[in-house]
This record gives structure tokens, sequence and C-alpha cells, in this order.
């Protein structure tokens, strides 16, 4: 699905209004959209959110609707956890309505290559750690997505130099067409069973590198059995981490002796050459 450059005067619908809900009415309103928010909740359960786009133009559809409330929306945009098989996504999908997400537009038009970073546990604190380590290196970055960050409000702040770090849940991950330059994937174990089939909770998390071309790159946690099986399905390259075993290939691992580059501390493997980067005890972990 390709976005328009620009949703000037275009009738577009927001369906839920959380964090994303919230960033995407106040994105698409100042692009000057005409915004309809719908919300199954009624106002008094809304009170912050509706006070958040309290001073943007957009119309509130709330509480119990009919499933062709979006019908007379040009484009429609679900926040994430707003199941896509409700009624009404489903009437306006099969109206050939475009039914798009905040990821997915951030990703057509963010002006810097993506790093992006899922899992079933660990990827918040993952996301937070590579943003602290850009802080600590006085290299300009912004972080958002799954972390609790609206994306479409960074987009003012980043140019060609900037990193960007994206933290992305499976329900972001279900709603995306493209895939991050720089994927990770810190483990991928039994989540959301009671709405996904495991078979297909494992697809949303392959989501994050699927569509990535032959430059970018993927870091696999080689210690998680579905994450390895990624390593054969990836069209760029693979990197690997480890605490358990060397890498068969590029990657980050945790050496297992007292000296030497690949002993006592964390290792970094690149083309064959290994290098310790960090002691054992100098890990600031507990």
């Amino acid at each position: 699905m390709t976005l328009p450059q620009n949703f000037r005067g275009r009738r577009v619908a927001v369906v839920g209004l959380g964090i994303e809900g919230i960033d995407l009415v106040r994105y698409l309103a100042a692009e000057g959209a005409a915004v309809t928010v719908s919300d199954a909740r009624p106002a008094e359960a809304l009170g912050e959110r509706l006070a958040a786009i309290a001073d943007v133009e957009a119309r509130a559809m709330l509480g119990e609707q009919g499933e062709d409330a979006l019908l007379d929306a040009e484009f429609v945009f679900a926040s994430q956890g707003v199941p896509p098989q409700i009624p009404a996504l489903r009437s306006a999908r099969r109206a050939g309505i475009p039914v798009s997400s905040m990821s997915a537009l951030f990703m057509e038009r963010c002006p810097a290559p993506v790093a992006g970073i899922t899992g079933s546990s660990g990827k918040s604190t993952t996301t937070a750690l590579a943003a602290a380590m850009l802080d600590a290196a006085g290299l300009p970055h912004v972080i958002g997505g799954n972390i609790g960050i609206g994306l479409l409000e960074l987009l003012p702040r980043i140019d060609a130099g900037t990193r960007v770090i994206v933290e992305l849940s499976h329900t972001q991950l279900e709603s995306v067409e493209s895939s991050p330059e720089l994927a990770c994937v810190t483990n991928v174990t039994p989540n959301h069973l009671d709405r996904y089939s495991w078979t297909d909770y494992i697809g949303l998390k392959r989501r994050i590198f699927a569509f990535q071309r032959p430059g970018d790159t993927v870091i696999l946690n080689q210690d998680d059995e579905v994450c390895a099986a990624f390593a054969t399905e990836a069209a760029g390259r693979v990197e690997h981490t480890s605490m358990a075993s060397e890498p068969p290939a590029d990657g980050v691992f945790l050496g297992g002796g007292t000296g030497g580059a690949a002993g006592g501390g964390v290792v970094r493997r690149a083309r064959g050459d290994d290098r310790a980067v960090l002691a054992r005890a100098e890990i600031g972990l507990r």
C-alpha cells in the first residue's frame, strides 16, 4: 500500500485514541486532513486522551458504532491493539478503503535509516540500552514506538544523519509493509496465543525483516530456537548474538574464559576477526 505524500483535504479516520491514535490525530490534522477519531469507549473514559487533542480540529465518534462507521473515510489508520477483525475495519477493507497504521506511515516518511527492535521479551530494555549508548556517544538520535512514544511526532526532529531506534510490537508489525534497514529480534516465545496461533505469532515477528533488501541487516539471538531458524530466511546480512556459544558468522557473544579476545567478556566477531569489547566484570547488568 502506497500512502499519499500529503493528506491535505483528505477524509481520514483514526481508530483507537491511545498513544498511537493521539499521535496520528495531531500529525494528520497538522497536515490538513479532515480527521475523525473513532473509539468504542465513551467520552468519560477518555478524559486525558481527549484533552491531548483538544487543540486539534477533529471530529469524535465515541461509544458503540456500527459496521458502516468508517465508510465515509478515504483512509483509515488503526492503532495497535485494535483488533483488525472488528466489523467497522472489515467493512472498510471490503469497501476498498486503505487501512494503515502509525508505524507504516512513519516507515514510509522517515528520512533516515531505521533500527527496529522486536521480541517477546527484552525489546524495551534493548531499545533503551541502544538509546543510552547513542546518548553516551553524543550521536543525534530519536527513540519511539512501542516503548511509549508516538513516532510521527518525531519526524520534524529527524534528518538523514539521525539515528532512529524504534521498538515494534507484534501488533505494530502486523500492519507494516516494509522492514527497518537494521532489524533485531531478541527472542520469540509463546505469547498472545489467546489471539494468534503459534505459527501466526512467529509470522508477525518475522515481518521485522521479511521486507528487507540485500543491503540490510538483521540481528538474531542465536540462543533462541525460533530466532536461530530465522537466519536462513533473511534477504540481507545476518548477525548473531549469544550468551552460550560462539556465532557461526559475524556477531557478538559472551566469551567464557578469563583472558584473550574470546574469553571473559563481550566479544565482537567481524569477518572472522574477534575483538574484546567489554570485560565480564564491566558488564553493568545484574
